[in-house]
């Protein structure tokens, strides 16, 4: 009847074994399954419903049908607010093998199945049955009324801290103004074609007015990280996801300080745990400290002091480079420092300085570098000065080496220079600020007209190294603007 269009699994809670496949499909025994229903769910996007297999039995295990493999088995029943009702659900094959699974002694197994066509729903109220098939008759997973509406985007943090993201997608964590309030969403856009969607997930209720900030990860692992955001001065909560979905429930951390700033997006490391960068502000003055927030896979916080600083710094850039290793920039005046940390050590963070000169440092970006004559690529950072000549962009291995070096025109009468795009070993792009508070982009002979207030990091690059300024929109959300070259 219906072709699916996505099948996403979660890790189950314990290791699951897999059965060989019966000759014929057995029947299925009371229903270890409940799904979960959102009372919200938005227009023109898949509708997306989490159904879960328990296993309460503390000594034995228990089979149960493979819902992965046999979409077919479940059904859902639409009835819209003039009582028309339609029921979806997969096309069964002519062969049902009866895949099912092994759960382990008090073992779990999640999977998110999507209503076929379920993005193609007009706005409006329906109610909604997930229904079960079996041998004898449908079990009712989970009834109640449902909303489909436009998205309503408040803000959005767009997470390109992750060199080479294009490779694997462009994330957006964004904030929905639900009807029942504000609902947290992570947008995964095509790298090649930053205009096409390939995820919308639900990740969480924000019961507090806090700007969500995606953390930096690395290439190897796109579709984990962190999603963090303060409730208060001294609060914290911090969501872990697996595959671009939670994985459990946002936790609370509280610091041991009146009042600190999460002053980065922070970098989650290979083994589950993320990495803070908080400023602390010293009671009197404008000095404090920058300390290093760890929280480890099992959420236990710890506190790593990176410095105590006359003045907060004027940026701290979080990445994590492909070993793994957490990499934080650290910017203050004319001068940038350079820290990595491992979430397994309890010693302060040291680091080092990368570069210091006369010439004023106006901002800098991490840049992952492909191997080009004698330089082996990797990554590294790219920072814009303002030289004798005009700007001056520079590219910075990890050892300090300058890689290469390269005058670029001078801001026009009235511009202010205040964003960097990398594009690899090309020349970069450049975020301008007129004295009118306009935003102009400039690359090359190029030069675009972008929405007042852009950072850099609104503007991404594709797979061939066009750039693109991202924004949000009402009923969209995110939306993707081409910028000629």
């Amino acid at each position: 009847m219906f072709a699916p269009l996505l099948v996403l699994l979660c890790l189950p809670a314990a290791p699951l074994a897999q059965e060989p496949p019966p000759a014929q499909a057995a029947p299925l025994a009371a229903s270890p399954f409940s799904a979960d229903l959102q009372a919200e769910y938005l227009a023109g996007t898949p509708i997306v419903i989490p159904i879960t297999a328990n296993n309460p039995d503390e000594a034995a295990s228990r089979v149960v049908a493979d819902l992965a493999r046999r979409p077919w088995l479940v059904h859902f029943i639409l009835t819209d607010a003039e009582g028309r009702t339609q029921r979806r659900h997969t096309t069964p094959p002519e062969t049902d093998d009866g895949g099912t699974l092994r759960l382990p002694p008090r073992g779990q197994r999640r999977v998110l199945l999507e209503i076929p066509s379920g993005g193609a729903l007009k706005a409006g109220e329906y109610t909604l049955t997930v229904e079960l098939q079996s041998a004898a008759s449908p079990v009712s997973l989970a009834h109640g009324p449902i909303r489909i509406t436009p998205p309503a985007p408040l803000a959005a943090d767009f997470g390109a801290a992750v060199p080479g993201a294009e490779l694997h997608g462009q994330r957006t964590a964004w904030v929905h103004n639900a009807a029942t309030g504000r609902e947290l969403y992570l947008h995964i856009a095509d790298g090649a074609d930053p205009r096409k969607t390939l995820s919308m997930q639900r990740l969480s209720a924000l019961p507090t007015r806090g700007r969500p900030v995606l953390a930096a990860v690395g290439s190897t692992d796109p579709g984990g990280g962190h999603v963090v955001w303060p409730s208060s001065p001294r609060r914290l909560h911090v969501l872990r996801l697996h595959a671009s979905v939670p994985r459990g429930e946002p936790r609370d951390v509280e610091v041991p300080w009146p009042a600190v700033e999460l002053i980065s997006r922070g970098a989650s490391h290979s083994s589950g745990g993320v990495l803070l960068p908080l400023w602390v502000p010293a009671p009197r003055g404008s000095g404090g400290d920058l300390q290093l927030l760890v929280i480890d896979s099992h959420g236990r916080p710890s506190f790593r002091r990176m410095g105590r600083f006359d003045a907060r710094p004027d940026s701290v850039r979080a990445t994590v480079g492909q070993n793994g290793t957490a990499w934080f920039a650290v910017r203050r005046g004319q001068h940038l420092d350079l820290y990595d940390a491992e979430p397994s050590s309890t010693l302060p963070v040291s680091g080092r300085r990368l570069v210091s000169g006369p010439s004023p440092l106006i901002t800098e970006r991490w840049v992952l570098l492909n191997g080009a004559g004698e330089h082996t690529g990797g990554l590294s950072l790219m920072v814009l000065l303002s030289g004798p000549q005009g700007l001056e962009a520079r590219w910075i291995g990890l050892q300090g080496s300058e890689l290469k070096r390269e005058v670029l025109a001078p801001p026009a009468e009235g511009e202010t220079a205040v964003g960097l795009v990398p594009n690899g070993w090309h020349s970069p792009g450049v975020l301008l600020r007129t004295e009118k508070g306009t935003m102009r982009y400039r690359e090359g002979i190029h030069t675009n007209s972008v929405p007042a207030g852009t950072t850099a990091e609104e503007i991404v690059r594709d797979t061939d190294g066009r750039p693109w300024v991202r924004g949000i929109a009402q009923g969209a959300p995110i939306v993707a603007t081409p910028l000629n070259r």
